[in-house]
């Protein structure tokens, strides 16, 4: 059984990455979920396959708690945007944004890089 993303533009489609090749997957099952934690926390309970990036289940392969069943391919990267109402964002917003595009931002990228098949 797969558990699904309800916030993914198609829930019902994996896009898999390997090297210059994409395949889009079609997938069911009746686990729709539209929280990461969740997904994660099904996955370890052992009630179904999700697809979830590196950084968030990393510990939880290293454990043991989860598998990664599909090694040689990685999930499509996604641009992750700030968004404000306006221009003049408070200090306290940019400080934040800054923040963590300095500690996630590298994560994601040493994520996506050592996933990445040769």
């Amino acid at each position: 059984m797969t558990i699904r993303n309800l916030n993914a533009p198609r829930p019902d489609t994996w896009v898999l990455c390997r090297g210059d090749r994409t395949e889009e997957v079609q997938v069911g099952g009746s686990l729709v979920v539209n929280n990461f934690g969740l997904m994660r926390q099904l996955a370890v309970l052992g009630l179904g396959v999700a697809m979830l990036h590196e950084p968030m289940v990393g510990p939880d392969v290293r454990a043991g708690r989860l598998k990664r069943i599909l090694p040689d391919w990685i999930l499509r990267e996604a641009p992750v945007y700030a968004l404000m109402p306006s221009r003049l964002v408070p200090a306290k917003t940019r400080l934040f944004i800054d923040m963590l595009t300095a500690r996630v931002g590298p994560q994601m990228g040493a994520a996506f890089a050592t996933s990445r098949p040769e």
